[in-house]
């Protein structure tokens, strides 16, 4: 999307559209080589990836076993349907999605491939997680254009990260919890080599939430400006849509007004500003009106003394201008063949009708554009003021001015008469303006996000996180061990804030925030809802969960009766792992922390 938009890998292979100058990763705003973005990139974590979840697989077997033998079915039977969750929830999401095949025989194939999938689900990671190395060591190895279609492969999307995110969630999150319970409860664990196998469980079980949580803990605010989901490309500009909700204009159309049709004619109607009748001349004698001229004109013929003023009127004005001409040529055409100006019976009002045309106004005339199918009131009717019908010229100055009516200037003057105003003067009496719909300029729209964050950004993130989330972990079961009661009420009422500010404060959609409300019981991320004051929500989210943890331990630990030395150990672990998250949040927020990022769309509507 934007200037990051993600290129297809079958395209070519030159060192412009690599993958490693797609997507550059830095040290310290520092670029690497490319053999170093080729180990840190896709090499190390490939080995992590594969290692932990084969431990954390081997670990939950082993403790799922270890708990039938010394008869514990119910936690036994919770632990591997727990392990078995977000393979289910895959397969649920896959059949959502089912293929157009004709044939029932291929359905039923399908079907149960996907099946047999799900079930045996542990090969298939560790076979897509060997795929991986495989071609990593290939990039490392080989020279392009094999570099490039390994590292493509490597790169590529695959329905498996969609696991790893739900295995965070469904299965490491609430294992972590259930052991932590079984660990702090010695009727239950009746031997050390059961202990330690829990303990290890649950370290592995917080590392795999603890690497999606540093993954993910902003997400949507990257992937609003070119960040793309590992496991479906294709719904990535769908998502990104509906989330931003904004419009993207023709660029053609921004900050300019659409130009009129061609060759469309249009009236040109001139006005003038109307002389005051405050205004005196060198005699101080109050000037005539037009509308007091053409009164006299029609009523009575002049005197020899107003004959004299028209005719120094006349002989003092100037020329007009070059379309003035054009316009008083034809006037003057039209008013010889109308039979209803009384010009062969009153020759007076010939002179009359020529002073009034040829005077020049003391300010700039405005010229007004209407349709030619339109007319305007009284236009026609009026012998001193007629519709003229020109070629329509282009507004090169971008401006639309509108078409007013002026009525006349008194009751008892010529309803056929219009004074002649200026623009100002009609804005002044607040006279009624007709107008059109225009293409207003508009401000071009652009997203707001973050970049992506850099490598060493990840590694103290996700130390801050397995620190905080060791330590909640922690206070969650070692609050329900001793006040299981209480300890639900905290969840359920936390639960309860977490989804009033998704449904209130945020626009999530509402199916997502009963679910994405229990992910934030440990640890907010940005996943299917971006944060609405993001700041102010996280510091109001940790500050309440330093408070629920802080009461919590104090409680059980002053007031509740232990004797195990597991419950000493927990205590001054839990302090300590929050001290070490609040010191490397404070290292990612000063060192690490991601700069905005802004981007102009490039999809419509």
């Amino acid at each position: 999307m934007g200037a990051e938009e993600e290129e297809d890998c079958n395209g070519p292979t030159g060192g412009e559209n690599s993958i490693l100058d797609k997507k550059q990763l830095r040290i310290f705003g520092h670029p690497l080589t490319t053999a170093q973005q080729m180990w840190i990139g896709f090499f190390v974590p490939s080995i992590l990836s594969t290692v932990i979840f084969i431990a954390n697989i081997a670990l939950d077997i082993t403790v799922a076993c270890q708990l039938f033998r010394e008869d514990h079915p119910l936690l036994g039977g919770a632990t591997l349907a727990l392990m078995y969750a977000p393979s289910l929830t895959c397969l649920i999401l896959t059949f959502t999605r089912l293929p157009k095949l004709e044939k029932i025989g291929d359905l039923l194939t399908w079907v149960t491939i996907q099946c047999l999938q799900s079930l045996l689900f542990p090969l298939g990671i560790i076979y897509r997680f060997a795929t991986q190395l495989f071609w990593s060591v290939v990039a490392l190895t080989e020279e392009d254009p094999a570099r490039e279609k390994a590292l493509c492969i490597v790169a590529a999307c695959h329905q498996t990260e969609l696991f790893f995110f739900l295995d965070s969630f469904l299965n490491a999150a609430p294992q972590a919890i259930l052991q932590a319970y079984i660990l702090l409860s010695p009727q239950i664990v009746t031997t050390d080599e059961t202990g330690w196998t829990l303990a290890v469980s649950i370290i592995t079980s917080v590392i795999t939430l603890s690497k999606t949580a540093a993954l993910y803990q902003r997400f949507e605010s990257q992937r609003a400006v070119g960040r793309l989901p590992q496991w479906a490309q294709q719904e990535n500009e769908a998502h990104t849509r509906a989330l931003i909700n904004i419009k993207q204009f023709d660029p053609k159309l921004l900050m300019v007004l659409q130009d009129p049709p061609p060759n469309k004619k249009t009236v040109a109607v001139v006005i003038s500003p109307a002389h005051e009748g405050s205004q005196c001349n060198d005699t101080d004698e109050p000037e005539r009106t037009t509308g007091q001229i053409s009164q006299l004109s029609h009523d009575q013929p002049a005197t020899e003394e107003e004959q004299e003023e028209i005719n120094e009127a006349k002989s003092t004005t100037s020329a007009p201008e070059p379309f003035e001409t054009s316009f008083h040529g034809e006037t003057d055409k039209e008013t010889a063949a109308s039979p209803d100006n009384g010009a062969k019976d009153n020759p007076q009002t010939q002179v009359d009708d020529q002073t009034v045309k040829e005077e020049e106004p003391e300010e700039h005339d405005t010229l007004l554009s209407t349709e030619a199918n339109q007319s305007v009131s009284g236009a026609n009717d009026s012998a001193y003021l007629t519709p003229i019908t020109v070629e329509g010229a282009p507004l090169d100055d971008r401006c639309f001015w509108p078409r007013i009516q002026t009525p006349p200037s008194s009751p008892t003057a010529d309803p056929h008469m219009r004074p002649r105003l200026s623009i100002n003067t009609i804005r002044s009496q607040n006279r009624p303006a007709y107008t059109s719909n225009v293409a207003l300029p508009v401000r071009k729209p652009r997203i707001k996000g973050l970049h992506e964050d850099e490598p060493l950004g990840i590694f103290a993130a996700f130390n801050a996180w397995l620190m905080y989330l060791l330590a909640r972990v922690l206070v969650i079961a070692a609050f329900a061990h001793f006040y299981l009661w209480p300890s639900l009420g905290m969840i359920f009422s936390h639960y309860c804030i977490m989804v009033a500010y998704l449904w209130f404060c945020n626009p999530c959609p509402s199916f997502w925030a009963p679910l994405i409300a229990l992910i934030f019981i440990l640890c907010p991320i940005e996943v299917k809802v971006r944060y609405k004051y993001p700041r102010v929500f996280l510091i109001i989210f940790f500050a309440l969960v330093l408070l629920e943890d802080l009461a919590t331990v104090i409680l059980w630990y002053c007031g509740a009766e232990w004797e195990s030395w597991w419950y000493d150990f927990a205590f001054v672990f839990i302090i300590g792992c929050h001290g070490m998250a609040l010191l490397n949040a404070a290292l990612y927020l000063f060192m690490f922390k991601p700069n905005a990022k802004y981007v102009e769309p490039t999809f419509s509507f």
